[in-house]
């Protein structure tokens, strides 16, 4: 045992109260003989001790000693018994043995109420930190149930790919989209879109004939996005709408479409 750990044990309080037995007793000598900052600790113990016993130190007053023959002795006052040098210094230790020990028991009280307070802020510090790793773990579970769904979309075999590409207005933009002809399921790759004002999202339309079918609001991030099922599509455009999506499309504010080949 290291001679941190040992002070950190509590047992040279217990040393110094004399409340150790024999074999601890031999195992605190010999981490004192073993490590001087054990012998350091111990000293200052034994001080910490010695400033309390001065510090609640009580002297009784005068009567106490009157009354207390009085009880012990009420019908033979004639025949009081000298206190010799050797009982009163049993009493002196007496009454100094019984300080120490309501030192010791607070001084007890106060360390192990400390060590307890420590041990309940690790347990909730560690209860936090599972906490945190829990949370962590269904996000990282969630995002792979989710890419595990996209890829399978992605390479099925009635699963057409769809590439929608920029307007005059807005040369240059790439996006994907992703439609399976069995249960019309959308999904997007955004692509090269350029992020909007809070106030606005990308809308994704699909038509057929004069039909024009909303097929959900988005707002461009890293992967692959999940949107609306549409029951038919000839061809996919993209707007700049209002946050939340518009029920028809503004087509001035067209940004990329691409048509349906099989």
């Amino acid at each position: 045992m290291e001679a941190k750990e040992y002070i950190e044990s509590g047992m040279l309080e217990l040393y110094a109260s004399g409340a150790l037995d024999d074999n601890e007793r031999a195992e605190a000598e010999q981490m004192m003989k073993k490590f001087p900052e054990v012998v350091a600790e111990l000293k200052a113990i034994q001080l910490s001790l010695e400033k309390y016993a001065m510090l609640h130190a009580v002297t009784p007053p005068a009567f106490v000693k009157e009354n207390l023959l009085k009880a012990i002795q009420p019908e033979a006052k004639e025949k009081v018994i000298a206190i010799t040098r050797s009982n009163n210094k049993f009493y002196q230790y007496a009454v100094a043995a019984s300080f120490v020990l309501l030192m010791l028991s607070s001084f007890a009280a106060f360390y192990f109420a400390g060590k307890f307070n420590s041990t309940k802020t690790e347990l909730v510090s560690l209860q936090n930190q599972y906490d945190t790793l829990k949370n962590n773990m269904e996000v990282v579970i969630a995002n792979q149930s989710h890419l595990k769904e996209a890829m399978d979309m992605i390479n099925g075999m009635n699963t057409l790919k769809v590439k929608l590409s920029g307007t005059e207005k807005h040369p240059g933009m790439q996006v994907l989209v992703y439609y399976d002809m069995d249960n019309k399921h959308i999904m997007l790759d955004p692509g090269n879109l350029p992020q909007l004002p809070d106030s606005l999202q990308y809308q994704l339309w699909a038509l057929k004939g004069t039909n024009v079918i909303d097929a959900g609001a988005f707002s461009p991030i890293a992967g692959i996005l999940n949107l609306k099922a549409a029951a038919e599509a000839e061809l996919f455009a993209i707007t700049i709408e209002k946050f939340g999506g518009s029920s028809t499309p503004h087509v001035d504010q067209m940004v990329a479409m691409g048509k349906i080949s099989i």
